[in-house]
């Protein structure tokens, strides 16, 4: 008997599914251990029980898929199955073995439809057929056929049929059911492309009724809703991400931006907002329970005909909402600064750009570690022993700290709080910061920042205090919210807010504080008042923002901000706005403001289990419009400790997030994982770009979905595609990945040459350019394509002429793995008999191997005389004839590193035509150099079987410069 079962589509929840092929698969966990006639146990046959057909239930056989492992297993270079990527580690013990059955349908029209199914099967030992689920526990699909010709995915641009498609997602005025009016759409605002259309709408009442004021409007009922994703206010300082099915309904949370699948291959994106002088007015759409209505709501009168709805279709998600917030941007007025040349820039910060260091080097935060009974010994003793433990384990230490809340002069560290002063509280930190600032620079620290909020502390200011005597304060009434209570506060006064902020930041500034975290931005909106004010606290909002903003930059330097509880439409607005700079010859010219951190979700609770799961969702879900925001943001995943429960899930996902990797805790939670695996040794971060959420998990809950979490990452210098595979849930999973597929929708979305990657008979070597083509023999445009697929977790790889459609993954919950998908370089031999096919898998000791790649693997023709040099070699050199100098079967090969790592691996296949029938003889490999210095036979392995090099770089000592690697192999 099977002591696990796992069906996909899960069992007990609906599932949309648009694909040519409707498949279904279990796997089952079975015990090596249970043995029947002195034999194991195995599944003998399983089959799918549905009524897909024509509404009547009947059973269909389906095929085994293997068992995984198999007996006397060896991992191989050759994809055996789609099991082949099934850490059994993961899900079960080391007796277990996985057995799969699979059953694909050819979808047809006549299939569109919801259906349900379940799985029975019966074991080796006897004839009885068991059951997976519970009575009312089928699995539910809803069905779309996959044509060739949908109407959706338009071949040639057809800008009139986007436009009527944007304009029929609100459905028409219908008199049996209301009254509604159609939107209106502005008619200089449209802007179309052979994939989508974009456009502002006004609400029928903004076009009937301009003068007039209103706090709600009508926008309209969509039409044909199949699933959507809304992102919501949670309240005023977090956006959540909400799916369902069907009508749009959030109960009482506001949308701020609305993605909804019309149909399938047709998204359809909304965000309202407010124009003109009442830009600052928070708008956001108000569902209307059980009826389709959507509205759109200011919360205080504004002119009708200054609310507008951005609205972007597209055939893919993610461009609609870049649609949508270009489409936003351009008519949001234009924001003064000063001029930047009038404006200190500290050269302190020159050497590092801070914004980099904090994105690129491993931080430390205080707050998990300590909350609010921070203090100079309590910072400065935990950084040292962290220090002597990273030295002693060659491990990562944090490039930068984070003091957060506690270390303020405030009446009481709660959230009645108040600012007393801008000097740290003596008691804590009797020689203030600079003392605390100094200590860790001697440790290795290279930067320091400070928490603040907003407007100073959680309660405001203190009016008997000295900042009460310096600048004007006013008495406001701060309603309840998620995180303080309702209470009077006094705040500096706008007038006087630009003195206050450059006061306090020079103060930091001649501490040695180099960034602020500021927080509790949103909380202009729990003021009494908020927004029936005038504008007044709406513009005072916006006054904070600007004083805090120029301030960091004149005495903290450039990129010194991470914003927090800021996930207001008040300031996403003010991310999309662009500022002008007024010059000394008075002329203006457009530009963004200084970059900054950006908050992307609620905070990391280390102590709350059902937590950890939702926060990786949630980042991951609000990635899809963050991501948008990063001329202006790059996001902030936040913190995680180390050693605690899902601290692997956490440091991955930082790992992949595009923004800053920072820990809390203390030195026996920083001993108690190895942070290496996701940082590197040096605590240095490569760059990447923020993960995107794969189609088929965009619009599920993923926390309470019985699926493992798809994203998607791209990294063009290694020609690779990361697929990241996430367990949020609280039980094992063994779930299919549509690799293929996952592959083929990333490339889509990336720049014009990695779309001609998919375009039969492109040239096949990396990095396709004018040093790669030309007289070099060794490259072709004709050579058929070959794939290396690694797996983080079980350090394999495979290659293969076509990415498989599907692989099983399984994962324990919390966990996490990385699937990367390489491109192989393709480069013929002297003789054109022959090809080899080559990529870098990067620094396989971290956890996103390929994101050290440089410039991914490239051939040149070997050169005696030339190698060993640290000379560059022509990729367009055209060797002498003499068979001396020039063998037909033998290649250089290589590639560049963004730094030093501590190991780079190689996938190697050479195969002896281009028919891919057989490979060639064992390849040899000659020599092996990093940046010209020979690395000895000892420093490096090469597995015949699986085809993988893996090269020890510590052999040649540090590097001065990007490394570059050199192979010289044969066969």
């Amino acid at each position: 008997m099977a002591h696990q079962v796992h069906v996909s589509p899960p069992l007990g929840v609906l599932t949309h599914v648009r694909e040519p092929v409707m498949s279904f698969r279990v796997y089952f966990v079975l015990d090596s251990n249970v043995l029947f006639d002195g034999k194991p146990v195995f599944v003998q046959n399983a089959e799918v029980w549905s009524n897909i057909f024509d509404g009547a239930w009947r059973s269909i056989a389906m095929h085994t898929e293997g068992v995984f492992p198999k007996p006397e297993h060896e991992h191989g270079g050759a994809l055996e199955s789609e099991l082949a990527f099934v850490n059994t580690s993961h899900i079960a013990g080391l007796s277990s073995r996985i057995q799969g059955f699979g059953l694909d349908l050819p979808v047809s029209s006549s299939m569109e439809k919801t259906f349900e199914f379940t799985v029975r099967w019966r074991d080796s030992r006897n004839g009885t057929w068991h059951w997976a689920g519970g009575l009312g526990q089928n699995a539910r699909v809803s069905l779309t056929h996959a044509r060739e010709t949908d109407p959706c995915r338009p071949r040639a641009p057809l800008p009139n049929f986007w436009r009527q498609r944007l304009r029929s997602a609100f459905q028409p005025k219908d008199s049996s059911k209301d009254d509604l009016s159609l939107p209106v759409a502005v008619a200089d605002s449209w802007h179309m492309s052979s994939t989508g259309a974009s456009c502002l709408f006004k609400p029928a009442a903004a076009a009937e009724a301009k003068s007039e004021k209103s706090s709600s409007v009508i926008l309209g009922r969509l039409a044909d809703i199949r699933q959507y994703l809304a992102f919501v206010r949670k309240d005023p300082f977090w956006i959540i991400p909400h799916t369902g099915n069907g009508t749009v309904d959030t109960g009482s949370m506001d949308i701020v931006l609305l993605l909804v699948e019309l149909e399938p291959r047709a998204y359809l994106a909304l965000m309202p907002f407010v124009r003109g002088p009442n830009a600052n007015c928070v708008a956001v759409l108000r569902p209307r329970s059980n009826t389709g209505i959507l509205t759109v709501a200011t919360g205080h009168s504004v002119s009708c005909g200054s609310i507008r709805v951005a609205a972007a279709i597209n055939t893919r998600p993610y461009d609609a909402v870049e649609e949508l917030f270009a489409r936003i941007q351009q008519c949001l007025p234009f924001r003064s600064v000063p001029n930047v040349s009038k404006r200190n820039s500290p050269s302190k910060h020159l050497d590092t750009m801070l914004d980099a260091l904090l994105q690129e080097h491993m931080g430390y935060c205080t707050w998990n570690a300590f909350y609010q009974q921070v203090s100079h010994h309590s910072v400065v003793s935990t950084l040292k022993t962290m220090r002597d433990a990273s030295i002693a384990a060659d491990g990562p230490f944090p490039a930068w700290v984070a003091i957060d809340d506690g270390w303020q002069s405030v009446s009481t560290y709660d959230g009645f709080g108040q600012l007393y002063d801008i000097y740290a509280n003596s008691e804590k930190f009797p020689g203030q910061l600079k003392q605390t600032v100094d200590e860790l620079l001697s440790l290795g620290i290279k930067r320091v920042g400070v928490w603040h909020a907003l407007w100073g502390y959680w309660g405001g200011i203190n009016p008997q205090g000295p900042l009460a005597k310096r600048y004007k304060i006013e008495k406001y009434h701060r309603m309840r919210s998620s995180v303080a209570e309702e209470c009077d506060i006094w705040l500096i006064a706008s007038c006087s807010i630009n003195q206050f902020y450059s006061d306090f930041y020079s103060w930091l500034g001649s501490q040695g504080i180099s960034f602020v975290k500021v927080d509790y931005q949103a909380a202009f909106e729990t003021l009494q008042g908020y927004p029936h004010s005038d504008g007044k606290i709406g513009g005072m909002y916006s006054a904070y923002l600007d004083a805090m903003e120029q301030a960091a930059h004149d005495h903290l330097g450039p990129g010194s901000v991470i914003h927090c509880m800021a996930q207001s439409p008040h300031v996403i607005m003010r991310a999309l706005q662009q500022t002008t700079q007024q010059s000394q010859n008075s002329h203006s010219s457009s530009y963004f403001s200084d970059h900054a951190l950006f908050r992307n979700s609620d905070d990391y609770f280390p102590d709350v289990p059902s937590s950890h799961g939702w926060h990786i969702y949630c980042n991951m879900a609000n990635a899809v419009w963050t991501r948008f925001l990063r001329k202006r943001f790059s996001a902030d995943w936040d913190m995680f400790q180390p050693g605690r429960q899902g601290c692997d899930i956490h440091a991955a996902s930082r790992a992949l997030s595009g923004g800053p990797v920072y820990i809390t805790g203390s030195q026996n939670d920083y001993d108690a994982q190895k942070l290496s695996q996701y940082v590197g040794n040096s605590g240095l971060i490569a760059a990447v770009e923020p993960p995107l959420l794969d189609i088929q998990c965009l619009f599920t809950d993923m926390t309470a979905t019985p699926r493992i979490l798809v994203s998607t990452t791209y990294l063009p210098d290694a020609e690779a595609t990361s697929v990241s595979v996430f367990n949020t849930t609280a039980n094992s999973l063994i779930s299919p990945i549509s690799l293929a597929r996952v592959y083929a929708d990333r490339l889509v979305d990336t720049s014009e040459q990695s779309q001609q990657m998919l375009q039969p008979g492109s040239a096949i070597s990396s990095n396709s350019n004018a040093s790669n083509s030309g007289n070099n023999p060794s490259t072709s445009s004709n050579i058929s394509e070959y794939y290396a697929i690694y797996q983080q977790s079980t350090n394999r790889v495979l290659m293969v002429p076509t990415l498989p459609t599907t692989i099983a993954i399984a994962l324990q919950p919390l966990g996490s793995d990385l699937i990367s998908v390489f491109r192989m370089a393709g480069i013929r031999s002297g003789d054109r008999g022959a090809i080899l096919y080559a990529a870098c898998l990067g620094d396989t000791s971290r956890f996103v191997s390929a994101s050290v790649v440089e410039r991914s693997v490239y051939g040149v023709l070997p050169r005696p005389s030339s190698i060993g040099s640290n000379s560059s070699l022509s990729s367009n050199y055209t060797p002498p004839a003499s068979p001396s100098i020039y063998s037909s079967r033998q290649w250089n090969v290589r590639v560049r590193v963004a730094y030093q790592p501590s190991v780079v691996a190689f996938a190697l296949l050479a195969v002896e035509n281009t028919s891919l029938a057989r490979r060639a003889p064992s390849i040899v490999i000659s020599s092996v150099r990093v940046s010209g210095y020979e690395v000895p036979d000892s420093h490096y392995s090469f597995s015949k079987t699986t085809g993988m090099l893996i090269v020890d770089t510590s052999s040649v000592g540090e590097m001065t410069s990007v490394p570059s690697i050199t192979i010289t192999l044969a066969f």
